[in-house]
């Protein structure tokens, strides 16, 4: 039987453009346990989104919202 993950790396290589960098073509520094839910990518974003340099972030965003814009037209 086929992983969830094997099933997402297939629908990659089926779906996305042939210059997208696919997920099984990913190279590492130091190589992971392999997961059978989540593609290397998705390990990569569980990563950074969990990390304490990221969280530090979260209330520093600043967004400033324009009134108007001619180019939103």
């Amino acid at each position: 039987m086929i992983s969830f993950r094997e099933q997402q790396e297939l629908w990659e290589k089926e779906y996305l453009s042939p210059f997208a960098k696919k997920s099984s073509e990913a190279r590492f520094w130091k190589k992971d346990v392999d997961d059978p839910y989540r593609t290397a990518y998705q390990r990569d974003i569980g990563k950074i989104l969990f990390s304490d340099a990221f969280r530090r972030l979260r209330m520093k965003t600043q967004v400033f919202v324009a009134s108007y814009c001619i180019a939103v037209d």
